[in-house]
């Protein structure tokens, strides 16, 4: 086994509690906002679909991975998704928060 290009670098985790996967057609669907997690508190659910991040579409941010590394920003940094659920359109702001403290 040998070190890879990561090693060493420290641990940046997520800062929103939010899980999103990759869906049919490359649609980013949340499967879950953990429990008093930023994530929660802004409004996301299980289902939503991400259709935009500040007013930029999936295209656009670079899709799953991008998010992910967004989600990873310094806290205090606020995002503006605009979801769909089921027949609505939401507009949620999500603000990181460290969720680990040291």
């Amino acid at each position: 086994m040998e070190k890879g290009s990561g090693f060493g670098k420290p641990y940046v985790p997520d800062r929103s509690g939010l899980q999103v996967m990759e869906g049919d057609c490359g649609r980013l669907e949340v499967t879950c906002a953990a429990a008093g997690t930023p994530a929660e508190k802004a409004g996301f659910r299980a289902g939503d679909i991400v259709t935009s991040v500040d007013n930029r579409g999936p295209e656009e941010f670079g899709g799953l991975l991008a998010l992910r590394r967004m989600l990873r920003a310094e806290a205090g940094k606020t995002y503006e998704f605009k979801v769909a659920r089921q027949d609505t359109t939401l507009r949620l702001k999500l603000t990181l928060e460290d969720l680990f403290p040291n």
